[in-house]
């Protein structure tokens, strides 16, 4: 029988367990063995695994965009480099992840973006989730601002 099993049976329950012992519920308040104010770690896979790609409905605000960058690319006139020496992202900013072309359309306090792909689809990612993402992909590019 394990002791939560014991404990059952005999009907003693946290509180009166811990009484027993003559540990006060305000000695568990101040145990520094607690932790608090700390997302747990399923927390934080729960938040980066909430960013989905989505339909864009404002998709023909970003349409021309994409086909400029495109067109850049080809002519020689934007270049991509492998993403890693430069792992800032700003609004503004463009990257190949995965072979589509990705937008930074906004970064909010809380480090989430949101990111306009070139599949019409939109995420709001975590900046750490995007700079992963484009590291673990082989292809993964930062594309240049016009002349760079």
């Amino acid at each position: 029988m394990t002791e939560d099993e014991l404990l059952a049976e005999l009907g003693i329950g946290d509180d009166e367990l811990l009484a027993t012992l003559g540990i006060e519920p305000a000695d568990i308040q101040n145990d520094i063995t607690v932790l608090r104010h700390v997302r747990s770690s399923a927390k934080r896979r729960a938040s980066e695994k909430i960013a989905v790609q989505v339909p864009c409905d404002d998709f023909y605000r970003f349409k021309t965009m994409f086909e400029v960058v495109t067109f850049e690319l080809n002519g020689g006139i934007r270049k991509s480099s492998r993403f890693g020496r430069n792992t800032s992202i700003s609004r503004g900013d463009y990257f190949i992840l995965n072979g589509l072309i990705v937008y930074v359309d906004r970064v909010g306090d809380d480090a989430r973006l949101r990111v306009i792909y070139s599949n019409e689809t939109e995420s709001n990612l975590l900046v750490h989730s995007l700079q992963r993402a484009l590291y673990k992909d082989k292809s993964g590019r930062r594309i240049t601002k016009r002349g760079n």
